[in-house]
């Protein structure tokens, strides 16, 4: 049986450099993704909230980060992690450069609600999450304290 536990049942973990290798090379970005997709249904399956959160976190680029775009309103070179929560728990997650647009990602989020079966009853979004064809698009309207509703349709 497959285990994690020694014969004196503690739990062994794997180095970092085991588990990069392993993360990196073996499961690669696709079987990460699905990684993520699958405990991302387990926790909707199994959690009782019915309230999901997108937003996005800015991410500090290392300072030997070439690449990295500045981004003037945070006044650093970063990236962003855009998060789907629901309660407390992560569902999904994209990640892109500093400056790049939060819309095209809600576009990915509610599609991974959809393929992980959420029953959401509402989804709040902070303003600068989206803009006015995304909410043409998707039917969105105004609430108050700069959040959205999406409408139990898109899912």
């Amino acid at each position: 049986m497959l285990s994690f536990c020694d014969e004196y049942g503690v739990i062994k973990l794997p180095s970092g450099g085991t588990l990069h290798y392993f993360v990196k090379y073996r499961l690669a970005e696709d079987g990460l993704n699905e990684v993520m997709m699958l405990l991302g249904e387990k926790i909707l399956k199994l959690s009782q909230i019915k309230e999901a959160k997108i937003d996005y976190i800015p991410l500090e680029a290392s300072r030997y980060d070439n690449y990295a775009d500045y981004n003037v309103h945070y006044k650093c070179k970063m990236d962003k992690a855009h998060i789907t929560m629901v309660g407390t728990y992560p569902v999904f997650m994209t990640y892109t450069n500093g400056v790049s647009s939060d819309s095209p990602e809600l576009i990915k989020h509610i599609e991974a609600l959809k393929k992980m079966n959420a029953d959401i009853d509402f989804t709040l979004l902070m303003v600068d999450m989206i803009h006015f064809k995304t909410m043409q698009i998707f039917g969105i309207i105004w609430k108050q304290n700069q959040l959205l509703h999406i409408h139990q349709m898109l899912f």
